[in-house]
């Protein structure tokens, strides 16, 4: 993997699945981790936790978050650092 990946389209690095969810690893050094995911229309992620502080973004569609006791709305464009 490159010292600085550069994707100019995070949409066209991940195929959508038609059901369930895919992911893929972008960078994983001992600095950052970036993973994406694709998740298929009406899938659910999991409760999920990680070591380190997640940024999770929507890159495309629209969906539901939820944040311990909060629910909010997302779609494309929206982050949340966490």
């Amino acid at each position: 993997m490159p010292d600085s990946p550069f994707i100019p389209d995070l949409r066209q690095a991940l195929q959508i699945p038609e059901k369930g969810i895919v992911n893929r690893i972008l960078q994983d050094d001992e600095q950052s981790k970036v993973i994406i995911y694709g998740l298929a229309a009406g899938h659910e992620m999991n409760l999920h936790s990680a070591p380190v502080p997640a940024g999770p973004s929507c890159g495309e569609g629209q969906g539901t978050r939820h944040l311990g006791a909060e629910t909010m709305p997302c779609g494309q464009g929206h982050v949340t650092p966490m």
